[in-house]
């Protein structure tokens, strides 16, 4: 029983640190130990089928965002975008096809996943950003529809008053008539 001290090192090589430097775990809000009650899940599908020819603005990914995912719902010959508030591009801009990777961009890592084949892309990061983002559409043929989610903080009122969330910012563009939030869907 000499070896018994080499139990927890090798539970914490298989299992992981988790936040902190402990065992526990981020919650969705990337709170440790935390119960997801600091954020709340923002998502929707653009589906506008016909598009102009080019770059088009999905939505903006505020500041703050966390656990950021967005999805093609099918396979397509368009492209997935990420502009920052300056007009300079972080992911396949001015029609430079980036090919599927990691990089950085407002303040957190990104993932970014594309076949040669043209199959579902797909945008994820942990957060949060530090910098809103504008999500685009590089179109080429009629949209098949991009999924898009992620948690914003609440933000906490002084005087404990209620919590407040922390609303989505207006797009510089009305958002096209087939575009519903789906936190908006009866």
């Amino acid at each position: 029983m000499k070896t018994m001290w080499c139990l927890p090192i090798i539970a914490v090589l298989l299992l992981g640190v988790g936040c902190n430097g402990s065992m526990r775990r981020e919650d969705a809000c990337t709170v440790c130990k935390g119960n997801n009650s600091s954020c709340r899940l923002v998502s929707g599908i653009f589906t506008r089928p016909q598009l102009p020819m080019g770059y088009n603005l999905i939505t903006q990914l505020p500041q703050a965002a966390c656990n950021l995912t967005v999805t093609e719902l099918k396979q397509s010959r368009n492209y997935l975008a990420l502009r920052r508030i300056d007009g300079s591009f972080v992911l396949n801009g001015n029609w430079a096809i980036n090919w599927s990777g990691d990089f950085e961009a407002s303040g957190t890592p990104f993932s970014y996943t594309r076949d040669d084949d043209h199959h579902i892309e797909s945008i994820h990061s942990p957060g949060p950003l530090i910098e809103p983002l504008d999500l685009m559409v590089i179109y080429q043929q009629p949209n098949p529809g991009i999924k898009y989610q992620y948690q914003l903080p609440m933000v906490r009122a002084e005087h404990g008053a209620k919590e407040s969330i922390m609303a989505p910012p207006l797009l510089r563009h009305p958002a096209p008539p087939n575009h519903v939030p789906e936190d908006h869907k009866p």
